[in-house]
């Protein structure tokens, strides 16, 4: 499959060709995962062998085909993304006077409201996180569909934020004062619910529960409409203290509702959180009622003189804070930032939620700890992730260029997430890697909507008023994917390391992306990832404690050489030929071009001979399956490996004629190499 996914794309474009191996070398990651727990049951007895399999056996049924398909989709719109975003590079520059030299911070009282507000709504999401399998078990749901009760808050919240589109700047507390009372009704129906044993209405409530925090999206509009100059990033950062605060509240507040129930005599109230809440937005909605809106004129707010607003165009969302030239409303840089944006806010919500979840999940399921006790954990990494984004508010926000600060916090997460892997049965280890990662991942949140909104384009697709809308959508769809996923992969293979690489999977998707939008680029990012996947492959098909089959098996050197020739060369090949890196000796990249697609000739050749060989020991078709039986074609081993075979065919040919023809080329005289390249040159240039 790496290799296949590899392939395809080399004659398409360079960015193709990045996206690719970057999937690819997820892919191997996964067969890694699936390899560790064969190596684990391979060294335990024949008896334990089958308990694991019967133990760890994915269910078949209606409820997990949907799951399935819901992880499948949600993980193929993210690589299409992802492609697309790259394909329409680059980002379009800063506009001119996003940064201004004095700051200037929303008023408080905006402020104050806003975090009581993001509290509430990030409060609701995570509020259910422990009780979650409780919930799916009262209404007679499986575990893995104890995601989907968490990812139907999403599901409302598209629905919510269609509605609270309608409320502009201005209109900021009736905003407000409309989510806390849809906070009070919609708590208080899926307490009822619960109540009721019904898995519909508990659907409809959770929904119901969501639809409020479409009101998320006119909080960080106010943020960015009231926010200047190096107060920018900073508020930005803040307001992700505020998400933060929510993500604590609601695992504390299930913890304490459930330990005043169980001293009442009621221990079995997994619910009673929701009462909680409706008496949270009730105390909001009577402080929203008890105080006067903010002033939203924004004259007095010291605007850059080279930034004037455009006429007109003084208080809506919409409204640009700055002015420019004039330009296509779907231009491809437009539609970039959009894309990045999307990208960005759905992979890291999604990494968020699977850290939140499945630290709960792991918790509770594979080191026996009580539902109150997992709920405490998670508040404790709330308080961590608090504590670190204020301080970073304070004292970093602002002070570094926001490409620098994005680096460092990719690099800080990937040390988390190496953390979890190496935890294997220690919950110390595995809780400080998640709130490391977890820490991380948050600054990095409110550094990048800093990035994309200061390139916003007035009337464009990235205006705005649209890059919040769709960085709205991002986030819930971000939320439900990670919910589902972290239950559904947890629920079949309860360990760390599954958690660490179902974390890491959207953590290199976003680096490769960053790379991509904030240097160094391609360039630097084919080379390393290409090779990183030879070596990968190598490992995972010579090493039996990885689930290889070993240097002894011939079958092994075909795995071998195709992928290093693949995987590895390549992609190297066809970046040497035009990098920039190397320098302007054109002899050099030519000769290192020449040196990898010839090795790629000669090891694609020795992997054709190897799985021969292979296949003749064992009396094998050497089409794939593809037999005659009395006269008839018959395929015996599936279309999958047929189609494998076909394919594997034809690129070797096309390989041996690439081959062929670069060598020819190569022994031209000088003259006609400098008309032929002028040739391509002029070809590329139109």
């Amino acid at each position: 499959s790496a290799t296949v996914t590899t392939v395809l794309p080399l004659a398409m474009s360079r960015a193709a060709m990045a996206v690719s191996i970057h999937v690819s070398l997820l892919l191997v990651l996964c067969q890694f995962i699936c390899s560790d727990g064969i190596a684990i049951r391979a060294k335990a007895g024949a008896s334990d062998i089958e308990g694991n399999l019967n133990e760890h056996h994915a269910p078949d049924g209606p409820s997990v085909t949907l799951v399935r398909t819901l992880v499948i989709i949600s993980a193929a719109i993210l690589l299409l993304v992802a492609l697309l975003m790259v394909m329409t590079l680059p980002l379009p520059p800063q506009r001119v006077g996003a940064v201004s030299e004095k700051a200037v911070y929303p008023p408080k009282k905006v402020m104050i409201f806003t975090c009581l507000v993001c509290m509430t709504a990030m409060a609701n999401v995570t509020a259910i996180l422990a009780s979650a399998k409780e919930l799916a078990e009262s209404v007679q749901w499986e575990d893995y569909s104890s995601g989907l009760i968490v990812g139907e808050y999403s599901l409302g919240a598209c629905v919510g934020l269609g509605f609270f589109l309608q409320f502009r700047v201005e209109s900021l507390w009736r905003a407000y004062i409309t989510f806390s009372i849809m906070t009070i009704v919609s708590n208080a129906l899926f307490f009822q619910a619960d109540n009721r044993s019904s898995g519909q209405l508990l659907t409809l409530a959770r929904m119901a529960v969501g639809a409020a925090g479409g009101c998320m999206y006119n909080s960080v509009s106010a943020v960015i409409h009231f926010s200047r100059g190096p107060a920018y990033t900073a508020s930005l950062v803040l307001f992700q203290v505020f998400v933060a605060i929510g993500v604590l509240l609601g695992p504390v507040l299930s913890a304490a509702s459930m330990l005043v129930m169980g001293l009442l005599g009621w221990p079995g109230a997994y619910n009673s959180v929701s009462m909680v809440m409706c008496i949270g937005g009730a105390l909001l909605l009577v402080a929203l009622l008890m105080t006067s809106p903010p002033d939203y004129d924004m004259r007095d707010l010291s605007r850059p003189p080279e930034a004037p607003e455009a006429a007109g165009e003084g208080h809506g969302l919409a409204a640009s804070r700055s002015a420019s030239e004039p330009q296509s409303p779907f231009a491809s840089s437009s539609v970039a930032l959009v894309l990045m944006f999307f990208n960005s806010a759905a992979l890291r919500l999604a990494q968020r939620l699977l850290l939140e979840s499945g630290i709960v999940y792991l918790l509770e399921s594979t080191y026996g700890w009580s539902t109150s006790a997992a709920a405490g954990a998670v508040g404790v990494l709330g308080v961590c992730n608090v504590c670190v984004q204020v301080i970073f508010s304070r004292h970093v926000a602002g002070k570094y260029e926001d490409v620098e600060l994005l680096w460092s916090m990719e690099k800080l997460q990937l040390v988390g997430i190496l953390f979890m892997q190496l935890s294997s049965s220690n919950p110390t280890a595995l809780f400080l890697g998640a709130t490391v990662a977890y820490c991380a991942n948050s600054i990095w949140a409110g550094v990048n909507a800093a990035y994309c909104t200061k390139r916003a384009v007035p009337g464009s697709i990235a205006s705005l008023s649209s890059l919040l809308i769709f960085n709205q959508v991002a986030v819930l769809f971000g939320m439900a994917f990670g919910s589902i996923l972290s239950s559904f992969v947890l629920s079949f293979s309860p360990r760390p390391v599954v958690l660490a690489f179902a974390v890491l999977g959207p953590g290199a998707l976003q680096i490769f992306m960053t790379s991509m939008v904030a240097g160094p680029g391609t360039d630097a990012s084919i080379p390393v990832v290409s090779l990183a996947l030879a070596v990968m492959m190598v490992l995972g098909a010579l090493l039996p404690s990885l689930g290889g089959t070993g240097s002894g098996n011939i079958f092994s050197w075909h795995v071998v050489f195709m992928g290093v020739a693949w995987c590895g060369l390549a992609p190297l090949g066809l970046w040497s030929y035009t990098t920039e890196l190397l320098g302007s000796q054109k002899e050099r990249r030519q000769g290192l071009h020449m040196l990898c697609m010839v090795s790629v000739a000669l090891l694609s050749a020795l992997g054709l001979a190897s799985v021969m060989k292979a296949k003749l020991g064992e009396q094998q078709s050497q089409l794939g399956g593809l037999e005659f039986v009395s006269g008839r074609p018959e395929l015996t081993r599936g279309l999958a490996r047929f189609v494998h075979v076909v394919l594997g065919f034809l690129i070797l040919a096309a390989c041996l004629f690439q081959v062929a023809s670069g060598i020819l080329k190569s022994l031209l005289p000088e003259e006609q190499k400098e008309q032929k390249e002028q040739k391509e040159q002029k070809e590329q240039k139109e």
